[in-house]
């Protein structure tokens, strides 16, 4: 089944044409679709994941610049708003109640935890368990941000981490029941 896009957007120097769609992706981040057409009727397809809709937007930008001689791209915004929001609340509970690097207080550090939104957000989509997501940042902390001891022991643990993912649930969930079509049927 074929995804709804968030955004489409179009592109064109009368000649050519590009057609641009921004999707949420699988596993966290935004697939950029970019289809060219030329006016001779020859297409060429491409695709890229990035970690917010702000980078594929620009991606696609750059791409619409370069090969379309300054072209801009004409956007629809679909579902964006309610993604931003979702995405707002996602950034603020991690800050405020994760921040396992403790930057919580830092002024440039508000998008620290980025990376980490669209797979929480794909958790609590899915309807999985509080303890789901609570091994889930306990696995970003071991894994990706190495925080284990020298017996290769974690220092957090995911019982610890159980009231951050119960906040994120119920912050988040009442969003994405208000999302829109194609939301979960967990609630």
């Amino acid at each position: 089944m074929t995804q709804e896009p968030l955004l489409t957007g179009e592109a064109h120097d009368g000649n050519e044409r590009f057609n641009f769609a921004i999707k949420r992706f699988v596993t966290g981040g935004f697939l950029l679709e970019i289809s060219y057409i030329s006016d001779k009727g020859h297409g060429i397809n491409g695709a890229g994941v990035w970690p917010s809709i702000e980078k594929a937007k620009e991606i696609a930008q750059e791409t619409a610049t370069k090969l379309l001689h300054d072209a801009s791209i004409s956007w629809n915004e679909v579902k964006v708003s309610a993604m931003r929001e979702i995405e707002s609340a996602i950034r603020r509970v991690l800050m405020a109640k994760w921040d396992p690097i403790g930057v919580s207080d830092e002024p440039g550090a508000a998008n620290e935890y980025d990376s980490y939104i669209w797979g929480v957000y794909g958790l609590l989509k899915r309807g999985v368990s509080d303890e789901e997501i609570a091994e889930h940042l306990l696995m970003i902390e071991t894994e990706s941000m190495g925080f284990i001891d020298c017996d290769g022991k974690p220092f957090a643990t995911a019982q610890a981490l159980l009231p951050v993912a119960a906040e994120l649930r119920e912050m988040i969930q009442p969003l994405i029941s208000r999302s829109g079509p194609g939301r979960d049927a967990h609630h």
